[in-house]
């Protein structure tokens, strides 16, 4: 699961059930991408 926890809120960024110890590069740029745009959004609060 990714999370970015920011002053008064929690974002659950990607959640998935890992079967391999190694976590998939789409899994990795699904968070990125969301994260990048919770942090676009948070800029115009």
């Amino acid at each position: 699961m990714y999370v970015a926890k920011f002053a008064n809120k929690l974002y659950v960024l990607h959640s998935f059930q890992k079967k391999i110890q190694k976590t998939r590069p789409q899994d990795i740029e699904i968070a990125k991408t969301r994260y990048n745009a919770i942090m676009n959004e948070e800029d115009y609060e």
